[in-house]
């Protein structure tokens, strides 16, 4: 059942334990493989010469996905996650927590028009952050403002590890 702070039109969307049509989890091996292939293809075109796997993933990733600058913090009574998300509104963004992990995804789409034609683009967000103990939504929160995305997850008492972020 999606969470939401009703009271603010910056709040974001923390849906916990999505249903199979709304989990974005699922996406995780879709876009790992779109990214893979854009790799592969890059690789060919250089003429299959070993030794740039990492520059060439990176050039699939950020060709695909809008890169997001990622920050966490620890409070004494909670963990802030900081997002740089320019250009997405509040409505745009999406957050969901399963277990360990947090994910963040932005759609965005906008119209480009060239001789008479108009085409949509879009270049989705899409970060996934593990954290080393689980994660509730229960008084968790999400706002986004002036290109900043923030989240705060309350800690339980037995949360002392901090978390790493992965892409």
């Amino acid at each position: 059942m999606p969470e939401s702070i009703e009271s603010s039109t910056k709040s974001v969307t923390i849906m916990a334990q999505p249903s199979a049509e709304n989990n974005l989890f699922a996406q995780e091996d879709i876009w790992h493989n779109k990214i893979a292939e854009r790799a592969f293809a890059y690789y060919q075109d250089r003429g299959s010469v070993d030794g740039y796997d990492w520059a060439d993933w990176v050039a699939a990733e950020s060709e695909l996905l809008k890169s997001i600058a990622l920050e966490i913090r620890e409070s004494e009574d909670s963990y802030i996650v900081s997002a740089e998300v320019p250009g997405f509104s509040a409505k745009e963004l999406e957050i969901q927590l399963d277990g360990t992990r947090m994910l963040i995804h932005g759609a965005k789409f906008s119209d480009q028009s060239t001789e008479g034609a108009t085409e949509r683009t879009s270049k989705p967000i899409y970060r996934l952050i593990e954290f080393s103990f689980p994660i509730a939504a229960d008084g968790s929160r999400a706002q986004a403002e002036d290109g900043i995305l923030q989240v705060t997850l309350p800690k339980s008492k037995e949360q002392s590890v901090s978390p790493a972020a992965t892409d």
